[in-house]
């Protein structure tokens, strides 16, 4: 039994040797696959770690990638924005077009109605100033008989003579005689004779200053303006006299058409015809200081002016046109001295208010406190001198500060402030359309109390300065 025993035993131990045997091989062999297993495990971790870098990378490109998709989409919307505005812009330019296409015509025709106007003007000057020069124009009565001269009454070589009293009476007579078979004749004999031009006799029958007669109007200017029995003299009614000077069937009359009634009447009995020196006498010298004052005007400047330079390129009062002088009359805001050569305002040119004090310091820029007003009174400072065509200087003046009243920073600052203020209206007069070459601006300091203008004279050593009160802010 104990032998037995021993050998279950025995059996026993072999079999736990068997299995320890057996359990060493295994875990040689799980040891190989964990340590297998492991390296695989790094390589898969070490794998994923350069795949999450590369996706961070990728993703980091994505933001660069979306952040420049949402700049290019923010630009392309600003240019469709800008699109839209030029767009909307262009309609109205179209539509601007179009409205000065429709009216381009009807201005056309006003320009040559405006034209023509300008042209008739400048016979009834000639004529009328002639007329004066040559003895005055006869007033109502002289019709009548009451001895003012005839413009038949004319040597040959144009001087006027003076009619007796008798010669009217049998001119009077004499038409009285032709009515009424005569017509229309005798009444244009009679004014050719005393008014010399169909002009001349039209202004006097347009008492209104119309420029055209209805029926009417050439019946009252007759009777009261020439003083003409019309239908003693004709032995027509105003209508037919009326109808036969409407040739053109207008339904007025001008002087053209009273010209054009029996021209050879005209020719015959009226002046003769104005001559350039006739003309040229007749011209309005009075706007201009007189024709000695423009004559010598113009030479003064014909021998300052440069070298292979003629007087009429150059720029002063002397070259001033009568229109010239009569529109910088009429300006509202502005008055023009051009004998000195000085522009000045009526209205004040004033700027925004700046403050500098200790608690709040403003930027010293430069602003109009009303922009239309001051654009108003630039445009007519510019038309001066437009049309004046010579270096000008605009001169801002500032309250000069007694010594010691600022510090020295707040007197550099008072100074940027007038020096942008001189410039700023230097920069809205070259906006006008006035050439920056022809401006220049300064500050000067005037004493307190004074008038509070500046005064300046023109560039060059030429006239034209402008005079410019200063409004303090």
């Amino acid at each position: 039994e104990v032998e037995a025993i021993s050998s279950e035993l025995r059996a026993m131990e072999s079999r736990e040797q068997i299995a320890a045997d057996t359990a060493g091989a295994d875990a040689a062999r799980d040891s190989a696959l964990i340590a297998r297993a492991a390296a695989e495990l790094g390589a898969r971790a070490a794998a994923l770690r350069a795949g999450r870098e590369m996706l961070q990378k990728q993703h980091s490109e994505i933001r660069g990638f979306h952040a420049r998709a949402t700049a290019e989409q923010a630009a392309l919307q600003t240019r469709d924005a800008e699109h839209a505005r030029l767009a909307a812009r262009a309609e109205v330019l179209d539509a601007e077009l179009r409205a000065l296409e429709d009216a381009k015509e009807p201005l056309q025709l006003e320009a040559a109605a405006l034209e023509q106007r300008y042209e008739q003007h400048k016979q009834y000057l000639f004529a009328y100033g002639s007329r004066l020069l040559d003895g005055d124009v006869p007033s109502p009565g002289g019709l009548a008989g009451g001895g003012r001269q005839s413009a038949r009454a004319r040597s040959e070589d144009g001087q006027s003579k003076p009619n007796t009293e008798g010669q009217v009476a049998d001119d009077i007579a004499t038409a009285n005689q032709d009515a009424p078979s005569a017509g229309l004749a005798p009444l244009i004999r009679i004014l050719a004779v005393h008014y010399g031009w169909p002009e001349v006799a039209f202004l006097r029958i347009d008492i209104h200053g119309v420029g055209r007669l209805g029926s009417e109007d050439l019946g009252v200017g007759l009777l009261i303006g020439a003083g003409v029995e019309y239908q003693a003299l004709t032995g027509l009614p105003i209508g037919a006299i009326f109808k036969a000077l409407d040739r053109r069937g207008a339904g007025s009359v001008t002087a053209a058409d009273l010209g054009a009634c029996f021209p050879d009447l005209w020719r015959q009995h009226g002046a003769p015809p104005l001559a350039p020196a006739g003309k040229l006498r007749a011209l309005p010298w009075a706007a201009v200081g007189g024709a000695e004052r423009a004559f010598e005007d113009q030479l003064a400047a014909a021998l300052k002016a440069p070298a292979g330079r003629t007087s009429s390129s150059s720029a002063g009062p002397a070259q001033l046109r009568a229109t010239d002088v009569e529109r910088i009359r009429k300006l509202r805001h502005v008055d023009f001295d051009a004998v000195a050569g000085r522009l000045s305002l009526r209205t004040a040119l004033s700027f925004e208010p700046r403050h500098y004090g200790s608690m709040r310091q403003d930027t010293p820029t430069a602003g109009f406190s009303d922009p239309q007003l001051a654009e108003a009174i630039l445009l007519e400072v510019a038309v001066v001198l437009k049309i004046y065509r010579t270096p000008a200087e605009f001169v801002h003046c500032r309250s000069s500060p007694t010594s010691g009243t600022f510090h020295a920073d707040h007197e550099e600052w008072l100074k940027a402030l007038a020096a942008r203020r001189a410039d700023k209206v230097k920069q809205e007069l070259t906006r006008l359309g006035v050439p920056a070459s022809q401006l220049t601006a300064r500050v000067i300091d005037v004493h307190a109390g004074s008038a509070g203008v500046g005064a300046a004279s023109g560039g060059g050593g030429g006239g034209g300065g402008v005079l410019i009160p200063a409004v303090a802010g």
